[in-house]
């Protein structure tokens, strides 16, 4: 990736080139993610490239990302794991399926869904959403034991 083609900050998006769905698209940047590119545009002093070895371009991100499993004492830890775990995390913010679908390049929920996993916190959420919803509609009676 590199940053004239990749990153604009004025925007606040990256952009994802040659996918493997041939379409590109813009992802917005999160303030977390701004920042962070910004002190690694920093460190890069001049260079082109965004992710950069001894001051070179990295030609093999599977090597790299091997290389930074090990290092970091993983095991059976894979890149596109990461794709599982940024769904997850926005459908336990409370993203859409469709918007979830778009920020990973899917054409159909379907794959989204496949990418997407329910966690303890999100189903708590979920419930309590839901009881939320009841409050509103049935009023704030509990019910004791009544049939309705």
């Amino acid at each position: 990736m590199r940053w004239d083609t990749h990153v604009d900050f004025a925007r606040g998006e990256v952009y994802a080139t040659e996918t493997k769905s041939g379409k590109d698209r813009s992802i917005p940047m999160s303030e977390d993610c701004r920042h962070l590119l910004l002190e690694l545009k920093e460190r890069a002093a001049a260079g082109d490239y965004l992710f950069t070895y001894a001051g070179k371009p990295i030609i093999d991100p599977r090597t790299a990302w091997a290389e930074a499993v090990s290092d970091a004492g993983l095991e059976d830890f894979h890149f596109h794991d990461l794709r599982h775990t940024f769904a997850t995390r926005l459908g336990d913010a409370g993203a859409s399926a469709f918007d979830i679908a778009a920020l990973l390049g899917h054409s159909s929920i379907n794959m989204t869904a496949r990418h997407t996993h329910a966690t303890e916190a999100g189903k708590r959420r979920a419930i309590a959403a839901l009881d939320a919803w009841c409050g509103q509609v049935f009023g704030h009676r509990r019910f004791r034991g009544e049939i309705l």
